[in-house]
């Protein structure tokens, strides 16, 4: 607990004045190899990680750390070049010097901010259009300088903490409202109109996130829904032991002896051939491509795993459902969602073996 007390009160440092480009002394995070910080993991949980190894690169060989030509990242844990923006100071730490009372008013600004923003197109008020980090820094200043929490900014001004204590404090609370800002202006990070997002995202996504707007996804859902049901329904007609599987008498090894080879009396014994080792190919196809995508898969969805804008949203989904703040729409949304893009697909997956075994035209098939 003592290294993440020092941490704070020392990672921030006055950079020097550079009189032809930061002609004003400004506050910078510097962390040392060995200090331990949060960084947002890959399921857009905070967690604590200890820094490895610090990187600076000065592209312009003034020695003048700090400037736009002087680059710091570090290797934090398993993550490799992170900026000291996308880290902070610990939560532990913090509340071991303040109290709890910040987090208190985290949750009272995050309320604020919600009841002001709207998702209105040119209002002022629009999510892109709302100036977030003005209007909570404004909300921070009113609380800290009101008479009732006197104590408290009393606390803040001492000069034990000092600015790095300061500065580490207000980091760290306002970071959800950096990111919320990040993701308003369209951020490199968080950019949302990116082809890979607009590529990604879907019906049952959309209604994961709003909870509105039900009457496409819907139609989708029934679609996707009656299509490889009828097909297993006219496939299963015409197979020659549908009547022993009406009387409970399937003989399970002839029912599975076209994954091992086809048979036909209408077909010559080279194209029966040809046929088998096809579906053959298919099912080792499947094995060594189709099963590790769709694990793959399946961890992006439910949101623990990368780095994209649409893997890191579903991962936030993911966290607003482990709270249980969602609305109803929004729940039926992600059900749906979570279904559709994992289940949905080992379903159809499973119909296409299903009919490569027990269709006599493998090629045909295909």
């Amino acid at each position: 607990m003592n290294k993440l007390v020092n941490v704070i009160l020392t990672s921030y440092e006055l950079q020097k004045p550079d009189k032809e480009k930061n002609p004003e002394a400004k506050w910078v995070a510097k962390y040392k190899v060995g200090d331990w910080v949060e960084i947002l993991d890959h399921d857009m949980e905070w967690r604590l990680h200890e820094i490895k190894q610090k990187h600076e690169e000065d592209f312009d060989g003034d020695g003048i750390a700090g400037d736009e030509d002087f680059e710091t990242s570090y290797d934090v844990g398993s993550e490799k070049g992170i900026s000291n923006e996308k880290m902070r100071c610990s939560e532990a730490g913090l509340k071991l010097l303040f109290g709890v009372r910040p987090w208190v008013w985290q949750q009272y600004a995050l309320l604020k901010v919600e009841t002001k923003i709207r998702f209105q197109q040119d209002h002022r008020d629009d999510f892109c259009n709302f100036d977030i980090m003005g209007y909570t820094e404004e909300l921070w200043d009113l609380w800290l300088n009101n008479p009732d929490n006197f104590d408290f900014k009393k606390l803040y001004d001492n000069t034990l903490i000092g600015e790095s204590g300061r500065r580490s404090l207000k980091t760290h609370i306002l970071k959800p409202f950096e990111l919320m800002t990040a993701l308003a202006k369209g951020d490199p990070d968080w950019d949302v109109t990116c082809e890979e997002m607009r590529s990604e995202l879907g019906v049952f996504t959309y209604l994961s996130f709003l909870g509105d707007g039900f009457i496409f996804p819907f139609v989708v859902f029934g679609l996707q829904l009656a299509i490889p049901m009828i097909l297993v329904y006219t496939n299963w007609d015409y197979f020659s032991w549908k009547q022993d599987w009406e009387k409970g008498e399937v003989k399970w090894d002839v029912f599975f002896e076209k994954a091992r080879c086809i048979l036909s009396p209408l077909e010559k014994t080279e194209n029966l051939q040809l046929a088998s080792l096809m579906a053959l190919v298919v099912q080792v196809l499947y094995l060594v491509q189709v099963t590790p995508d769709t694990i793959t898969n399946f961890y992006l969805q439910v949101g623990n795993a990368g780095r994209n804008v649409f893997q890191k949203l579903k991962s936030f989904r993911m966290r607003i459902r482990d709270k249980k703040h969602d609305r109803m729409g929004q729940n039926v949304g992600y059900t749906l969602d979570l279904v559709m893009n994992t289940l949905y697909v080992c379903v159809l997956y499973m119909i296409n073996i299903f009919n490569v075994l027990q269709n006599e035209d493998t090629f045909e098939l295909l």
